[in-house]
């Protein structure tokens, strides 16, 4: 059979069992009260909800579901139901299999789980830091490893959420003085590329969705009432996810106006900044269902006050030449070793342009001469530096005719293979181009695969391959936090 739209019956026993339908292409005349008295002649009607009634974009006409109290109703209505004026369109919902609705069940329980998680780490935190997801592990050990930096810094790393926005994550932490934490670690050259911003907050979240009006207003008028505007005091407004910012500054300007507090808000010179932070929101409700919405998927967000402190970015160290500087410079402070040791050596930088591990290797490591061997231009001039203008492989005849000792072999060389970084490695010990017990720092770049798991397993081999083919001493193998998702450094003694 078929309805008088041309929608195919399915009404047969143990198929058709849902006593719901939809109903679409609502008229603006329509409303859940005349739904309900159209639909009463097929039976009694339990529900009549009706969706997108106050939506003016005009990009879809409103539609409802009708409950009725059995699935013979629904089925009857399907076939008869014909009233132009109220609607355009009746079909079938397709029911909920008992295996779908317990996996439904689980899901909310896990979301409910997660909810209740992050308010107990909200409990506890004061310091969110906004940290690209592929570096998040990471920075946790970094922050961890680089304890002693901070022995006057009392801090826990509390908890995390993964992939809050496009590949950014939020990093939760407890601190005694969670400002002067913000400015150390928004000023350390190596988080500079991942930290993307600090907010500073105070302990505990409150319910709030960023993108009503009125949930901001809460949120502004707590944070004000915590806050002392005195005459001289500017602010910065500190906002995640950024595309919140436009409706908090909105609503700092309606408590304003309803108050005699006044904020001045400076994003250039400021004393203070001022961080509002939603750090949950439930993606599987629109704010337009918000009516509906379960008391445990309610959106959480944090705010606080704290004197300014500086950003980070790569733009505020111009001395470090290119982002490898710090590469190497990670390197040798978590390889456990005095580097004081190789002060006066010589070293060898293979690739070495712009100049990055070569300024390091001069500079940082004091060694009495650097070969810095790359085809293209150096922007750094340094008097220990001797500027190779070609090719590793063409620069080895001409430092074993030198009959050069190298101490210390570093590469963070782009190559096609990443085993080729082993073969320059061994070829110029072959040809007795490095002393004994010569010290090595290698970047292996994967080039193919996309998890971490490939990319551990690709530096695994090559490393194996390194120990089976020379007798080495100590080798480690680190993702550094100044490594990218697919590069591994490997380092230690050739002996």
């Amino acid at each position: 059979a078929k309805s008088k739209f041309g929608m195919s019956l399915t009404t047969t026993p143990g198929v058709f069992e849902s006593n719901k339908i939809f109903v679409g292409g609502l008229s603006n005349e329509c409303t859940s009260k005349l739904l309900k008295e159209s639909f009463t002649q097929y039976g009694s009607v339990n529900d009549v909800s009706v969706f997108g009634a106050d939506d003016n974009t005009g990009k879809r006409k409103p539609y409802a579901f009708v409950t009725f109290d059995s699935p013979q109703s629904a089925a009857d209505a399907i076939s008869w139901a014909n009233n132009e004026n109220l609607y355009k369109q009746v079909e079938r919902t397709n029911p909920i299999d008992a295996r779908k609705s317990k996996r439904t069940s689980k899901a909310r329980q896990k979301e409910e789980n997660h909810r209740l998680e992050i308010m107990q780490t909200c409990d506890k935190t004061n310091l969110i830091l906004l940290v690209q997801s592929t570096h998040l592990d990471r920075l946790k050990e970094y922050i961890q490893f680089k304890k002693s930096e901070f022995h006057d810094m009392v801090f826990q790393v509390e908890g995390s959420t993964s992939e809050v926005t496009r590949n950014m994550s939020l990093l939760f932490l407890s601190v005694c003085n969670p400002a002067e934490m913000a400015r150390r670690l928004s000023q350390n050259p190596i988080l500079s590329r991942a930290l993307r911003k600090a907010y500073v907050v105070a302990k505990g979240a409150m319910e709030a969705d960023l993108r009503d009006s009125a949930d901001c207003e809460k949120v502004v008028k707590d944070l004000l009432q915590r806050t002392s505007t005195d005459q001289g005091a500017s602010f910065r407004l500190h906002a995640f996810p950024p595309s919140r910012q436009s409706q908090i500054l909105s609503a700092i300007e309606t408590i304003e106006e309803s108050s005699d507090q006044s904020v001045v808000l400076d994003p250039r010179h400021f004393t203070d900044i001022l961080s509002i932070v939603q750090v949950y929101s439930y993606k599987g409700r629109r704010i337009d269902e918000r009516k509906d919405e379960r008391k445990d998927e309610f959106p959480l967000a944090m705010s606080g006050v704290s004197p300014s402190f500086a950003t980070g970015g790569t733009d505020n160290f111009p001395d470090a030449v290119s982002r490898a500087y710090y590469k190497l410079k990670e390197a040798m402070g978590k390889y456990p070793i005095d580097s004081s040791i190789f002060n006066g050596s010589i070293a060898l930088d293979c690739g070495s342009a712009p100049g990055g591990w070569t300024k390091f290797l001069a500079d940082d490591m004091q060694c009495s001469l650097v070969y810095s061997v790359d085809p293209g231009e150096l922007l750094i001039d340094i008097d220990n530096v001797r500027h190779m203008k070609m090719k590793i492989q063409d620069a080895m005849p001409l430092l074993k005719h030198k009959q050069s000792k190298i101490k210390i072999w570093v590469s963070d060389m782009c190559l096609h293979e990443m085993q080729a970084q082993v073969d320059f490695l061994l070829l110029a010990k072959e040809e007795g181009i490095l002393e004994e017990n010569s010290f090595f720092v290698l970047t292996l770049k994967c080039n193919t695969g996309h998890s971490k798991t490939f990319f551990d397993s690709q530096a695994e081999e090559i490393l194996e391959n390194l120990t089976s083919r020379a007798e080495t001493g100590e080798v480690a193998m680190y993702h550094l936090f100044s490594n990218r998702s697919g590069e591994r450094t490997i380092m230690g003694f050739l002996l």
